[in-house]
């Protein structure tokens, strides 16, 4: 492949890349209205497996939020997320991503994942879905929110495995943003 074809295919794949990450940043879910279906997603949320092929929708943002809150449970949503998926063909894209959501503590911590994690042999992956985001805490300048998630897990050879579990965030407020400065699975 000559020089030239190899920089408009780089170009290319910059573009693309590029438009996924906007597309990605520019979604907003609708919010629904709380249906059978989410109750029974957050009565059973705590449980470790769900029968095979279940999915549960993710929670909706409460309207019953202030301005502030809505930064706040915005940033432990979209950290959550992005964090708790993964795959061994990202090449850890979910951890760079999350960087804009991180203090440098945290973006720290973010490298060191990356650095320590060896590359599987094999496809596994794991995605994540926000079900429901509490806000513990929260002033002025710092707070805590518990994020739980349904994780699906996916290994070559395997099936699915679909489990529940709760992320624990400390953020801290850096300028007018929120940012994450502690993320702990539980």
């Amino acid at each position: 492949m000559s020089q030239r074809k190899k920089t408009i295919l780089l170009i290319i794949v910059i573009i693309v890349i590029g438009i996924l990450i906007v597309l990605w940043f520019s979604y907003e879910p609708s919010v629904q209205p709380i249906t059978e279906t989410n109750q029974a997603a957050e009565q059973n949320q705590n449980q470790n497996q769900a029968p095979a092929g279940v999915t549960l929708p993710p929670a909706p943002v409460p309207n019953t939020l202030t301005g502030a809150e809505q930064k706040f449970y915005g940033v432990a949503r979209n950290f959550a997320e992005r964090f708790g998926s993964f795959s061994t063909d990202s090449n850890y894209a979910n951890l760079e991503e999350v960087k804009l959501f991180a203090t440098e503590k945290m973006i720290a911590e973010l490298d060191r994942i990356i650095a320590d994690s060896q590359r599987a042999g094999s496809f596994y992956g794991v995605t994540s879905k926000v079900l429901k985001v509490d806000i513990k805490e929260m002033d002025e300048s710092q707070g805590l929110a518990v994020v739980s998630l349904q994780r699906q897990e996916t290994k070559a050879g395997r099936p699915d495995l679909v489990y529940y579990q709760d992320l624990n965030l400390d953020l801290v407020k850096q300028g007018d943003d929120w940012k994450v400065d502690a993320a702990i699975w539980q």
